[in-house]
């Protein structure tokens, strides 16, 4: 995996596909995936969880059968890809782990999916390397990837599912075992707690249609990506947001509670004054791509694409780069969110391709909210659905008698 000659690497990444909740909805997920693909020809597809709705499985060999769906033409096409589980896709017959084994039996060396360490929690837990493109085998980029699980945080059944703190101290672990990476990008499906801040950033773009269903439980995941010198956490999940803008650590709060702390409160929307010793970092929404599930209300459909440069990127680029790398922010309205994340190629391009295949430009709402004050609570599972449906059944059947 590396980047191409002209110093670029694209990733397509579709979130929250919902397969399996009907042959017309796949049918229309097929083509999406299709429209995007054709596009935006990337180096390496994420998907981003759920990406089956998994209550609607169940017999032996559904989950087969829709990982076989999903990936046909991808694989057919030789795109590479790799996995990322939600809160729903272990609900149907297979569990997290054999979900993705499932891929590699399936796409063989196309699938750069992992089974990640059996001690931590989750199962999707693993990091990608990005070669140079200069073929001197060093790693530009790293693609980190977290298990948010279902619901339940930490012992708090009522939060919903989060990367746990065990996971949180290996990839501190990891990271410092790696050699050290100019840009990094992090993906989880359920958003961090530090996510909401973004809507506060004044350069934000994209919309905001519903509240981040993030944990209430804080375990440090985003302090830790801070220290790790992550550019960018892209998350799912919220099938009505798109939004992505910078949050940031004040110089004095990296030297003092970075290790300390799992406070959100300690992170400020905003990209901060990087020339003062600020450090920002962006956090992204994808965009809703399937037919299934909710969403993505005044929004179209599509998948986030995030190009990557690395050295050999274009002069024009780094001349850019290095302008944003000293602004201030009276300086820096003008610029979008991702001028401002850290790492020394600091543009770093994102947009929206939508369902036909066409780009997308996100801009900045006319009129922003308050950022959301905490994280709420996860809705009640299936389990609980069922039994007030059976409940509901009942009084009705007693009553009529």
């Amino acid at each position: 995996m590396h980047f191409r000659d002209d110093g670029s690497f694209t990733l397509v990444v579709f979130s929250d596909l919902h397969y399996g909740e009907g042959a017309d909805l796949d049918a229309k997920n097929d083509a999406l995936q299709k429209a995007v693909l054709d596009s935006e020809r990337p180096d390496l597809i994420i998907y981003l969880g759920d990406l089956v709705s998994g209550w609607r499985g169940g017999s032996d060999g559904w989950m087969e059968g829709m990982m076989e769906r999903i990936l046909a033409y991808p694989n057919s096409q030789g795109y590479s890809h790799a996995i990322l589980l939600g809160n729903h896709d272990d609900e149907a017959d297979l569990s997290r782990r054999e979900i993705l084994n499932m891929d590699v039996l399936l796409s063989g060396d196309l699938s750069f999916t992992r089974s990640g360490p059996f001690d931590i929690t989750g199962a999707s837990n693993y990091h990608v390397d990005v070669l140079s493109s200069t073929g001197d085998g060093s790693v530009v980029s790293r693609l980190w990837f977290f298990d948010s699980m279902n619901r339940g945080c930490e012992g708090n059944g009522a939060s919903w599912g989060c990367v746990g703190k065990d996971t949180v101290e290996w990839m501190d672990r990891t990271s410092r075992e790696l050699d050290p990476v100019d840009q990094s990008v992090a993906f989880l499906h359920i958003p961090l707690p530090e996510h909401r801040l973004a809507w506060g950033d004044r350069r934000t773009v994209g919309v905001r249609q519903e509240d981040s269903a993030c944990p209430v439980v804080n375990t440090g995941l985003a302090k830790q990506l801070l220290k790790s010198n992550i550019s960018m956490v892209v998350s799912g999940h919220d099938h009505q947001n798109d939004f992505l803008g910078n949050i940031y650590l004040s110089a004095e709060a990296i030297q003092t509670q970075i290790d300390n702390s799992s406070s959100t409160g300690d992170f400020q929307p905003g990209a901060g004054s990087p020339g003062y010793g600020d450090v920002p970092m962006m956090m992204a929404y994808s965009r809703k791509s399937g037919y299934g599930s909710y969403g993505p209300g005044d929004i179209t459909r599509g998948a986030r694409v995030i190009r990557l440069w690395d050295e050999n990127a274009p002069a024009s680029i780094q001349k850019e780069s290095r302008m944003a790398s000293g602004i201030y922010p009276f300086l820096s309205w003008g610029y979008p969110p991702q001028y401002l994340h850290n790492g020394p190629i600091r543009l770093m391009e994102t947009w929206i391709t939508n369902a036909v295949g066409n780009r997308e430009v996100q801009t900045r709402p006319y009129q922003k909210y308050q950022v959301q004050p905490e994280c709420y609570n996860a809705a009640p599972g299936k389990e609980v659905w069922i039994g007030l449906s059976i409940l509901v059944y009942c009084l009705c059947m007693h009553t009529e008698t």
